[in-house]
Parts: structure tokens; C-alpha cells; sequence
């Protein structure tokens, strides 16, 4: 029962993105919210892609500073009672949001 509600925490956020749209040219912000789980604790790092067309190059990708939030225990202490999961992820989700606003 823990491998499976991590892997469905895990599909769950791995399909979070923002794209953020300047309205001075046509360059999109994109940022990618990653959950790094450990069985200690898990902490979120993100990464922001600078859109500038067809393709992606690495320069266009910028590793935002690490949360240095990180939750415990680790998320698979969870599996008992599934509904945590949103009150564990909470504080994460908002560091994120402060550092891509």
C-alpha cells in the first residue's frame, strides 16, 4: 500500500507546471515543480524554463533556489491514512508559490 500511494502522489505532482506569460514579447515562463521524497522527508525544488521557441536549450533552463522547507516524516508514513497527504504537501506547495511569484 505505500509504493502504490506514492506512485499516485508522485503522477499526481510531476503533471504540476505555471506558465506565466510576459506581456512585453512573446517568451513564455514556464516552472516545474519537483517533490523530492525521501523516506526522511520531502523537500521541492523548481525549476524555471525560459520559452523562446520550438526548442528548449539548456541555457533556457534556471534552477530556482531549493526550498529550505523540508516536511517530515517522509511521505510513505502516510500510506495508513491517504488524507493527509494534502495538509503534508501544504507547506511545500506554498513555499513554491512565493518563489515563482
Amino acid at each position: 500500500m505505500k509504493a502504490l500511494v506514492e506512485q499516485v502522489v508522485l503522477v499526481l505532482i510531476c503533471s504540476v507546471h505555471v506558465t506565466l506569460t510576459s506581456k512585453q514579447d512573446a517568451d513564455q515562463t514556464e516552472y516545474a515543480i519537483l517533490f523530492d521524497v525521501e523516506s526522511s522527508g520531502t523537500r521541492v525544488e523548481i525549476n524555471k524554463f525560459l520559452v523562446r521557441g520550438l526548442s528548449l536549450q539548456p541555457i533556457d533552463v534556471i534552477q530556482q533556489s531549493p526550498s529550505p522547507q523540508k516536511v517530515v516524516p517522509g511521505i510513505s508514513d502516510l500510506a495508513a491514512d491517504p488524507s493527509q497527504v494534502e495538509a503534508y504537501l501544504t507547506p511545500l506547495l506554498e513555499s513554491a508559490k512565493k518563489t515563482i511569484q
